[in-house]
């Protein structure tokens, strides 16, 4: 793990491999990225083509967006990502200034209708196609939000691509951030337009024809080429009139391109590898495209029992970090001896909010997260309980567990890794 390899420069070697193949069809390799869910929530007054221009410049910036004030790219690399395969610049050209002069509404789906919260924003603030050459530059404002974000949902260009309707793009990637909690929530029809960007188009006032010309289409295109598959619900208000949608989102079992998508490590592992491992995005990134992020914790606990149980007379570790990627790169694990003397000990009723992992509770984020969790599992009835395991053994925090621990039990909360997992899972449903 000397040479630390870049999502860009990975991107670059994907291209080459690609050797002309569209990246729809390309499914030796995933090529993605971790969207902050600030950012899909943004909606400006551009079309399919430029929802494929940010995502590709974003895909481009994210690794190194706090140093980098300007990027520059050859153009076929750009097309690649963002699927453009016309010869028209011009047109590419129009689209790219569409994005640049959108003034993108931030919106909540969660706040009341009456709430002064949001506000606008510009993503790309300038662009430049000359050549064989595109340099763009984003908002300042946002490149910490691009970089490190607090919460993301990973988006496949691969898949993003596939979309030839605006509507089922914008769409796709909203219900993507909550593939985690099964379903939307119910929005209304109003918040629904502005995800689909259809709030200035008259003629979808009526919602037949929003049903059959915007909503239809979208969940019929997003089940045949995505890796979610969707269900709508839709709740009458008064006069009888459709005034609340909700969609039912679960893994589409038919796609091709089916992604993993634990490749997002959950939040509480990025910080414990930024904070209590102090390794650099490059790492991280790096350790992301090889290793799942059950694979990355389990040698976690292994450094932190070292670490904690040296022997007498045994040098001082000053890096752990360095040790975590040596024990990472030698694939070093615990004797059955360590794990019993590790393992916590057995009670009758599991407090979640306990360490989920040995040294857990020293790092104040991931123990706000393990409070949270207790409290929302301390309010919940028999059933509310039963149901949040269940969410849990279908979602992606425990299926990367599942992929090196094929005995894994959700519901064994006294398994550390499980614990820990199901603490991430069950305050990320809250968020």
């Amino acid at each position: 793990m000397s040479t630390s390899i870049t999502p860009t420069q990975l991107g670059l070697e994907l291209f080459r491999e690609a050797n002309g193949l569209p990246i729809t069809e390309f499914f030796s390799k995933e090529v993605g990225f971790k969207k902050n869910n600030y950012i899909i929530n943004l909606a400006g007054n551009y079309g399919l083509l430029g929802h494929r221009i940010i995502n590709a410049c974003m895909y481009i910036a994210k690794p190194s967006v706090l140093e980098t004030p300007e990027f520059i790219v050859d153009l076929d690399y750009f097309k690649w990502l963002a699927s453009y395969e016309s010869n028209n610049i011009s047109h590419l050209r129009a689209e790219f200034s569409k994005v640049r002069q959108s003034a993108f509404k931030v919106d909540f789906l969660d706040t009341p209708k009456d709430n002064a919260d949001g506000g606008e924003v510009s993503l790309i603030t300038k662009f430049l196609i000359r050549g064989n050459k595109v340099m763009f530059a984003l908002e300042p404002s946002l490149r910490k939000a691009i970089a490190i974000p607090d919460q993301f949902t990973f988006i496949s260009l691969r898949i993003t691509n596939r979309f030839s309707s605006e509507y089922a793009s914008r769409l796709y990637e909203r219900l993507r951030a909550m593939k985690y909690r099964g379903d939307s929530g119910w929005m209304t029809v109003e918040q629904f337009r502005v995800i689909t960007n259809t709030t200035e188009q008259k003629a979808y006032d009526e919602y037949k024809s929003l049903r059959r010309r915007v909503i239809d289409p979208a969940i019929t295109q997003i089940n045949a080429v995505s890796d979610i598959y969707v269900k709508l619900h839709t709740r009458r208000g008064d006069g009888g009139f459709i005034s609340e949608l909700r969609f039912e989102i679960s893994d589409n079992e038919n796609c091709d391109l089916n992604q993993v998508l634990d490749e997002a490590f959950p939040p509480a592992l990025y910080t414990t590898l930024r904070k209590e491992f102090q390794l650099d995005d490059s790492t991280i990134s790096e350790l992301n495209q090889k290793y799942t992020a059950a694979a990355v914790l389990e040698k976690v606990e292994f450094a932190r029992y070292r670490i904690a149980n040296r022997s007498p007379g045994e040098q001082e570790i000053k890096y752990p970090g360095k040790y975590l990627l040596s024990i990472i790169d030698k694939d070093l694990a615990l004797t059955e001896k360590e794990k019993r003397r590790s393992a916590p000990k057995k009670v009758p009723v599991p407090e979640i909010g306990q360490d989920a992992v040995q040294g857990e509770a020293t790092n104040p984020e991931i123990q706000a997260t393990q409070t949270k969790a207790q409290g929302l599992l301390d309010s919940m009835s028999d059933a509310d309980r039963a149901e949040a395991l269940r969410l849990f053994a279908e979602s992606g925090l425990f299926r990367a567990i599942k992929r090196t621990r094929r005995k894994a039990d959700p519901s064994n909360l006294d398994d550390p890794m499980v614990r820990s997992a199901f603490n991430e899972f069950l305050a990320s449903t809250q968020s």
